[in-house]
């Protein structure tokens, strides 16, 4: 499911046209979808619509002059949720569309336009997550959900900065995406088009300045949290009556998953990995205990040609199709089964001091965040090979756009805590980006959502003390409160999920061995210079494929003007690189590069 705006800023713009060659480039994308179309004459709607998708990518009124477009998976309110469009859409008469947005929680984007006044609001969830870019192409605005077919209909380029960052970080951050002059709408944001006098307004319904920080006690906020798990868990299931929840051995899915025991509603647990390993094994034990249906899933790793065409076009090209491939095969899997949306732990990490081990000794205190530290330590902390690139491109200096970056997103916090501006860091860089892009190629498969990212939820973790989230206490503190039965199974490491007490100490003696191998690990990892050859999992042979290896050459990237091709082909066929993350980022961004002006010359020629 997929969807491109073609909006006129002027009378004279070639609507026709550009409409046409989208629907070319659509259809070829989505060979198995619905293409569906409305023409007005200062806008296009196109949209693709999967036929098992009880999703709807828009509709329209009886009279024609206003259509609601979405995208991902939303829910207003306890009202309505994604596949009821329609509803909404009826909904929009009576409401504003400001005072909508304040119900919606989900991954998600929706636009509504309205033939007569030529407007269009569109807006995106609190998080980012659901990745919508917009790029001015001559008298036209363009706005869709696949950079890719954005690339295809104007002929961008590529960015130097953005590909840089995506080949040697696996993201790309701030509001850019790997073409020049595209923009991905920011968190919360609500952009309006008055097409008709090319007025544009942008505002943020939402914005982290709301948050109250230190508001809460460790027991304040695990009441809290868990009363507005248990309402998104009855939330969700009134919609999803099949829904799937990741299981893991850590915090966040444990402490997703007792959202749904507490309210009383049908799930499903999933886990992935070999039978023997630690998030397995608890995942396991947990489903065992309280009755839950649960299935085990071993992720793909040798991919096809096919396979990784696939994830390309989940992905735009800005995530490693090895990796995704895997990704998307196992929630194939999870759809074949029965199931009707997954459901992760994604931004539970927020209620557990995540990075905040940076801010020591003054966590807490309010001084700004270091952000030149934080882009050096996490955001560009790997090694990589600059030797591939153009000069020019080799002498960007990654931590300082980073840190940059940073410092855009996080210029209206610096007077709040250095922990909420910490927050606020990981949230609109490394969620926005790295885990948005992961959530907006799934729902492309089908729904997937993490309630931790719902605001009830998502404020109050932020407004609990830091001394209550520091070592997941609030967590800990939650399970021992509210399902102590949870809370006593042990985590992948071998203790419980609940505060320490005289009574129960003997229970957390495998921590030691835990931070024990922690603290050697850093330790080594200073000792020894991080190799730039081979880092990352092992993927396959692609040799043994010869239509990947038809792509080795790398002809596209050679001819981009952004690396050196003598030492860029030289760093493909080297035997030792083939798994590397590096090296498959790179193999991404040719197939990218490929698709684009493949779908380029057949538009122009339809």
């Amino acid at each position: 499911m997929s969807f491109c705006l073609i909006i006129a800023t002027a009378h004279a713009a070639p609507l026709v046209s550009l409409a046409l060659k989208t629907q070319a480039i659509l259809k070829n994308l989505y060979p198995t979808q619905t293409v569906l179309h409305q023409d007005w004459d200062w806008c296009s709607v196109i949209t693709t619509q999967h036929v098992n998708d009880k999703r709807s990518a828009w509709a329209l009124n009886e009279d024609g002059t206003q259509a609601l477009v979405s995208g991902g998976t939303w829910f207003y309110g306890t009202e309505l949720a994604c596949g009821q469009e329609q509803a909404l859409l009826a909904h929009t008469q009576n409401t504003r569309f400001d005072t909508i947005l304040e119900a919606m929680e989900g991954v998600f984007s929706i636009a509504l336009l309205d033939k007569q006044t030529q407007r269009i609001d569109i807006a995106i969830d609190p998080a980012g997550s659901f990745h919508v870019y917009q790029v001015q192409y001559g008298d036209v605005m363009l706005i869709s959900d696949s950079a890719l077919t954005l690339a295809a209909i104007t002929g961008a380029k590529l960015s130097a900065e953005s590909v840089l960052q995506f080949i040697a970080t696996g993201s790309i951050y701030g509001q850019q995406s790997l073409w020049q002059h595209f923009t991905k709408l920011a968190p919360a944001e609500h952009l309006t088009i008055h097409a008709y006098n090319r007025q544009i307004t942008r505002r943020r319904y939402w914005h982290f300045s709301a948050i109250q920080a230190e508001k809460y006690t460790a027991a304040e906020g695990a009441a809290k949290i868990i009363e507005a798990l248990i309402a998104a868990a009855k939330n969700i299931h009134q919609h999803f009556p099949n829904a799937l929840c990741d299981l893991t051995g850590g915090y966040d899915s444990r402490a997703t998953i007792s959202g749904f025991i507490l309210a009383g509603v049908k799930v499903s647990t999933t886990v992935s990995g070999s039978a023997d390993s630690a998030d397995a094994t608890v995942a396991k034990r947990i489903a065992e205990q309280f009755s839950l249906p649960h299935r085990r899933v071993t992720r793909k790793t040798t991919c096809s040609y096919e396979d990784l065409q696939n994830a390309l076009l989940l992905t735009d090209g800005e995530f490693d199709v090895f990796e995704y491939a895997g990704i998307a095969s196992t929630h194939h899997g999870h759809v074949d089964a029965g199931h009707d949306i997954s459901i992760n732990g994604s931004f539970g990490e927020l209620a557990r001091g995540y990075w905040w081990e940076l801010l020591f000794p003054r966590i807490g205190k309010k001084t700004p965040l270091n952000t030149q530290m934080l882009a050096h330590k996490r955001f560009a902390a790997l090694a990589y090979n600059r030797s591939i690139f153009t000069d020019a491109v080799a002498a960007i200096d990654l931590v300082a756009l980073l840190a940059e970056q940073t410092n855009q997103h996080n210029n209206t916090l610096t007077s709040l805590p250095n922990t909420t501006q910490m927050d606020h860091a990981y949230f609109a860089m490394r969620m926005q980006r790295w885990q948005g892009r992961i959530a907006s190629s799934t729902n492309r498969i089908w729904p997937a959502v993490s309630p931790f990212a719902f605001r009830p939820i998502l404020q109050v973790v932020l407004e609990t003390k830091a001394n209550a989230r520091l070592r997941s206490l609030v967590v800990r503190t939650m399970l021992a409160n509210h399902l102590p039965t949870l809370g006593q199974l042990p985590l992948e490491h071998g203790y419980p999920a609940m505060p320490a007490t005289w009574r129960n100490i003997h229970q957390f003696t495998p921590i030691i061995a835990h931070y024990h191998q922690r603290i050697t690990d850093k330790l080594l990892r200073r000792w020894h210079k991080p190799s730039t050859a081979v880092t990352g999992d092992k993927t396959q042979n692609i040799t043994e494929d010869p239509q990947l290896l038809a792509i080795l050459p790398v002809p596209y990237l050679c001819a981009c003007g952004l690396f050196n091709a003598e030492r860029l082909q030289h760093f493909m066929h080297a035997a030792n690189r083939q798994n590397s993350e590096q090296w498959r980022r790179l193999f991404t961004l040719e197939m990218t590069m490929a698709k684009v002006y493949q779908l380029k010359n057949l538009a122009e020629t339809s």
